[in-house]
């Protein structure tokens, strides 16, 4: 797949119905640094994730980063919606369709306590790329184009 690696890859998905925000199904996993995680002790979950131009960093919920026995690699002071606290930052693989990896991606850990999302994909993400929203009546179209770097692998 030599030709593959150096093209865009877009994404889109479809929205026939009104929705309140962004959200798409992606699968998560550690991040496999050799001698911290090994390969066999794979983990992966598949689940929703809010697209969100608000946020600058991507965001885990807490139970997740434990089902995903996340290996924490700083903590650091965090401002959100409601103040400000300290969060745990650890390193992920986020998988998107179309063949997507990103790799080592830095995240920070929140209880979201949502049943719609686990996951909020901020803008150290959708900045990789071009993100674009098209609304037409009720119908929301949201593509995510993408070209490859050293971070991101397309398989």
């Amino acid at each position: 797949m030599e030709n593959e690696i150096n093209k865009w890859r877009k994404v889109c998905f479809n929205f026939t119905e009104k929705i309140k925000w962004l959200t798409t199904t992606v699968t998560v996993s550690p991040f496999y640094q050799k001698g911290v995680v090994k390969k066999e002790d794979d983990l992966r979950f598949e689940l929703s994730a809010l697209w969100d131009t608000g946020s600058t960093t991507t965001i885990i919920d807490v139970e997740l980063a434990e089902k995903l026995n996340l290996q924490e690699v700083a903590i650091e002071e965090v401002m959100h919606l409601v103040g400000h606290g300290e969060t745990k930052v650890y390193f992920i693989d986020l998988y998107l369709p179309e063949n997507i990896v990103i790799q080592r991606l830095r995240v920070i850990s929140m209880p979201l306590k949502n049943a719609y999302f686990s996951m909020i994909l901020g803008m150290d993400v959708i900045q990789l790329g071009k993100f674009s929203i098209e609304n037409k009546g009720e119908k929301v179209t949201m593509e995510f184009e993408i070209f490859p770097t050293k971070k991101i692998k397309v398989t």
